[in-house]
């Protein structure tokens, strides 16, 4: 069975099915632990929703007046993404953002902010030049090329990272040009929407500790700010495990075609308490790794709901 078949399988048995039936809906459910009996991080006790902003940590303002910082359409991301990018790593800890991510991550990121910012790197690699060591130079020069962030190191870095930086760069044979270096994903999907977007949240606080966690990030934002047609659930499905394949293949396959069915039906729900419910489904299908980060509202405080959720049952 191909993996398109499954997914669409999986997404009409979803849909049939009623969510407080199936485990993989309810978070709270015996096979499901709570986070505050499983050890999980601590959990802010909010009584009711909270404005957007109220979440919002120092540093990420709303972009493009959308009602989500990131974007909820597929040009508003792609608008937004070169100064979330930026915003991300000014105000976190550039030299360990950047050290979490893989060379696959990093270079998918110089491709989609060179694209995204029509080839303007500058205002990145100024952060990058001002922030980072050496040795994390030179990785960020085998994907943005040598060239551009030499500029950027001779203006803007140390004179001591500038010496180190030109001496390793003499030593290592000229990279390719960051245009082919990133290869297509299995199946490129919502016009690369999705990718945009994990890599958003795996430059902030929350998505940096690993890929699971800007999964999960993920998969929740779509679930609730992006707009689809028709077999919303399948679409989403099928990028979320396309960023399984390409940036944890450890994690269970079968996620991605679990995640449709959900979609579906989260996106139908529009009490606070309920939403709250399916985005605590979606990160334990990850093993909670955004309630267990101690921030369980998440980056860009997009999962109010899910914090109100879980204090709601951990402290009722």
């Amino acid at each position: 069975m191909t993996k398109s078949l499954c997914l669409a399988i999986t997404l009409i048995v979803g849909a049939i099915g009623a969510p407080a039936s199936n485990s993989v809906y309810a978070a709270a459910s015996p096979g499901l632990p709570k986070p505050c009996q499983a050890g999980g991080g601590p959990l802010s006790i909010n009584k009711g929703p909270l404005a957007t902003q109220e979440f919002r940590y120092a540093g990420q303002p709303v972009l493009q007046n959308s009602k989500s910082p990131l974007g909820a359409t597929s040009d508003e991301v792609h608008a937004n993404f070169a100064g979330i990018i930026e915003a991300n790593f000014q105000n976190g800890s550039t030299e360990h953002l950047l050290s979490n991510l893989s060379e696959r991550e990093l270079s998918d990121l110089a491709k989609l902010y060179s694209a995204r910012s029509q080839g303007k790197t500058q205002p990145l690699l100024k952060i990058f030049a001002q922030r980072l060591s050496d040795q994390s130079l030179v990785r960020v020069a085998k994907v943005f090329g040598p060239e551009q962030v030499a500029a950027a190191v001779s203006e803007y870095a140390s004179p001591s990272v500038q010496s180190s930086f030109n001496t390793e760069m003499e030593s290592i044979e000229t990279p390719q040009s960051s245009s082919n270096l990133m290869e297509p994903m299995a199946t490129p999907t919502l016009d690369m929407t999705i990718p945009e977007i994990y890599l958003e949240f795996r430059t902030a606080p929350v998505g940096s500790v690993g890929p699971a966690a800007a999964i999960a990030e993920t998969t929740m934002y779509v679930s609730k700010n992006i707009a689809f047609a028709a077999s919303a659930g399948w679409a989403i499905g099928t990028g979320i495990s396309n960023l399984i394949e390409t940036y944890d293949p450890s994690l269970n396959e079968a996620i991605g075609g679990t995640v449709a069915g959900m979609v579906d039906a989260s996106y139908q729900s529009w009490d606070y308490l309920q939403q709250g419910k399916y985005q605590a489904s979606f990160d334990s299908l990850f093993g909670y790794p955004v309630t267990n980060s101690g921030n369980p509202s998440g980056d860009f405080g997009e999962f109010g709901a899910m914090d109100y959720y879980w204090s709601t049952v951990c402290f009722n």
